[in-house]
């Protein structure tokens, strides 16, 4: 008899761990459910001061989070109206987000910590589809030039004088994520307007404008979003 009672417990124990088991398989099914779910519609569920922090940062840590301002690398200015992809973006990048069903511009302009260079960061809403979000992700990692995205001045900040004639460089990517039909990109330049400007010869590598440092300034606020929406969608899905 105690054999017996032993192997019942046994079983419950195992059906009980089983049960465990399925739940937290069926709980992270769920979440990732609900992600794909919210996510192509969070552009227009989540008010933009929440799609767009007060500060941006890369994680240093796995732990962290994208908008910890204890290690925010820039600081929020002013969020723009949403915008017609005509009127927020411009140059190729407004040919290219047209072909993919572009539908709305969201952007918001942030200075780094130096308070020299100031970025405008666009989320653009394209229509859901996995060619249409690989072909602008492809299209987003190698264009650099500072004409994508129209530059948000925002008056009494740093920012005031920002604007498309003041712009040195661009970067972006493809939101990460399932189902995430939006490209990010921002372009960068100086808070007083100075434009990049010739290096010594000896440094010349045949660029006059030598737009790299914003090029990198651009994609990484670009990046530090990707982050931070990605963690988002994850937090308000669940």
């Amino acid at each position: 008899m105690l054999c017996v009672a032993l192997s019942v417990v046994g079983v419950l124990v195992l059906v009980a761990g089983g049960g465990t088991v399925i739940n937290t398989v069926m709980n992270k099914t769920q979440q990732v459910s609900n992600s794909e779910a919210f996510g192509p519609s969070m552009w227009r569920n989540v008010p933009a001061d929440k799609v767009f922090p007060k500060t941006l940062s890369t994680k240093l840590k796995p732990t962290d989070t994208a908008d910890n301002p204890r290690h925010g690398s820039w600081r929020r200015l002013g969020i723009a109206r949403p915008a017609t992809c005509r009127d927020g973006l411009g140059g190729r990048l407004a040919t290219e987000a047209a072909k993919r069903g572009c539908r709305n511009v969201l952007r918001a302009t942030y200075v780094d910590p130096t308070g020299q260079t100031v970025s405008t960061v666009a989320v653009i809403v394209i229509s859901p589809s996995d060619n249409a979000e690989a072909e602008l992700g492809r299209f987003l990692n190698t264009d650099k030039r500072g004409d994508g995205v129209h530059a948000y001045a925002v008056p009494g900040t740093p920012a005031a004088e920002w604007s498309d004639e003041r712009r040195i460089g661009g970067g972006g990517r493809q939101a990460t994520g399932l189902n995430l039909p939006y490209g990010l990109a921002a372009v960068a330049g100086n808070v007083d307007g100075r434009m990049a400007g010739h290096l010594p010869e000896e440094w010349d590598i045949g660029d006059p404008s030598q737009p790299r440092p914003w090029q990198g300034a651009a994609k990484d606020l670009a990046s530090s979003l990707d982050l931070y929406l990605s963690d988002l969608i994850n937090k308000e899905s669940k």
